[in-house]
C-alpha cells in the first residue's frame, strides 16, 4: 500500500478469511526507493525498531501491532 503521504500509528490488517495457518508479512518505508523485504533499512524513529512484521493467520479479525511505525508510507 501507497498512502501517498508519510503517515504513522499501529499499523492493523483486517482478516476476512483463513484457512491454515499462512503467514503475513508487512515492511515499511518512508519511500518506495528504501523499500526492502525487511522494510526501510535506514535508522527508524519508530517505538518499533524493526521495520517490518511477521504474523501468523490463524482466523479471521483484525491483527494490530503491538508498537507504532512510523514513516509508513
Amino acid at each position: 500500500m501507497d498512502y501517498g503521504i508519510d503517515v504513522g500509528g499501529l499499523p492493523a490488517f483486517d482478516v476476512t478469511a483463513a484457512s491454515g495457518s499462512p503467514q503475513l508479512r508487512a515492511s515499511y518505508s518512508e519511500s518506495l526507493s528504501y523499500l526492502t523485504v525487511n522494510g526501510d533499512p535506514r535508522p527508524s524513529h519508530s517505538a518499533d525498531p524493526q521495520r517490518y512484521d511477521s504474523y501468523t493467520v490463524n482466523e479471521p479479525g483484525t491483527i494490530t501491532n503491538a508498537y507504532v511505525q512510523g514513516g509508513e508510507r
